[in-house]
């Protein structure tokens, strides 16, 4: 019984200091293309890595947003600062606040480019505040721009006042030298359809799986026990009664 009592402990202490963060959310953007270009020059249609474009096709985004993570990018080749570290707020010389930061991750699109554009990975949201405007540098490829700050991305009612996203997929084709011997643009007009939060574990079942892992080795080792004392009787008979 005391070791049942110090598992559930630990079950209890693994629970209460685990840390507690705002849930993620799950952002869905929808609209069509509006303009795409190669190399420079608008094109109706496009064809990109064996995926066509046209314009007005239908398109839809998915993108998981966490306001209380900070965001960063990697460039595999150095050629700008992104080197995979969290990338902090910038704040003016009395302390106000200039750009927040946070972490955007690319889920899913019903079209993208199979091509990605400098080979730079973004995880990395900002709000711009001299400006007023926010922008989300989703994948090495997506790009999300809007007239409001994402941070106030909160109901999709507020698409229905004057809010506008711009969504922009970017691709690039490099030589052998490196050279850009192709690159192109495919930007959508969108609008937010919903929001969701990010399935995660509740505290309710990460103490269910807890309690179930403390259970499962309190018999393993009691199994173990009983075996090993099974076994000295055996061995010795006479010295174990």
């Amino acid at each position: 019984m005391q070791l049942i009592a110090r598992l559930v402990g630990f079950c209890f202490l693994s629970l209460v200091s685990l840390p507690l963060f705002a849930t993620p959310f799950i952002y869905t953007f929808v609209g069509n293309i509006s303009f795409m270009s190669e190399n420079g020059d608008f094109t109706p249609s496009i064809l990109v890595d064996g995926v066509n474009f046209s314009m007005g096709d239908p398109i839809e985004y998915q993108l998981i947003f966490d306001f209380q993570r900070q965001g960063f990018c990697d460039d595999p080749q150095k050629r700008t600062n992104c080197n995979g570290s969290e990338i902090a707020n910038d704040f003016d010389d009395n302390g106000a606040l200039l750009r927040d930061r946070f972490y955007v991750e690319f889920l899913s699109a019903t079209k993208e480019s199979p091509l990605s554009y400098q080979d730079i990975d973004y995880n990395l949201g900002v709000d711009i505040i001299s400006l007023g405007v926010g922008q989300v540098f989703a994948s090495s490829a997506i790009f999300l721009e809007s007239n409001s700050f994402v941070k106030n991305w909160q109901e999709t009612t507020d698409f229905q006042s004057g809010t506008s996203v711009i969504g922009q997929d970017y691709w690039d084709n490099e030589g052998e030298l490196g050279v850009d011997l192709v690159s192109g643009l495919i930007e959508s007009t969108l609008t937010l359809d919903s929001i969701r939060p990010l399935p995660v574990p509740t505290p309710q079942t990460l103490l269910l799986f807890l309690i179930g892992g403390g259970i499962l080795l309190f018999w393993q080792v009691r199994g173990r026990n009983t075996r090993l004392l099974s076994s000295l009787e055996n061995q010795f008979p006479n010295t174990m009664t």
